[in-house]
């Protein structure tokens, strides 16, 4: 409305907590939207893409870094998230 956005970048150390966090936080603040590998494979796989390496189950994968294994060029090359920072 009056042209001012924010911006929460949260930080943690892997495994300790850090998307429990986020989950409790957009649970409360529904004006904040997140921008992230995680949330990029929910949503590609919540429109009815199938992620062919599972996603952050794979092996190759950690909950900071999915593996995007759509068959779908411009998801599996990560070049999404180049156009969205």
């Amino acid at each position: 409305k009056d042209g001012k956005h924010q911006v929460l970048v949260p930080v943690g150390l892997p495994d300790e907590g850090t998307f429990d966090w986020l989950d409790q936080f957009l649970a409360k603040n529904k004006g904040f939207v997140e921008v992230s590998d995680r949330a990029l494979l929910d949503w590609a796989e919540r429109s009815g893409c199938k992620n062919g390496g599972k996603g952050h189950l794979n092996k190759k994968s950690c909950n900071d870094k999915p593996e995007f294994t759509f068959g779908l060029q411009l998801l599996d090359n990560y070049s999404v998230q180049k156009v969205l920072a």
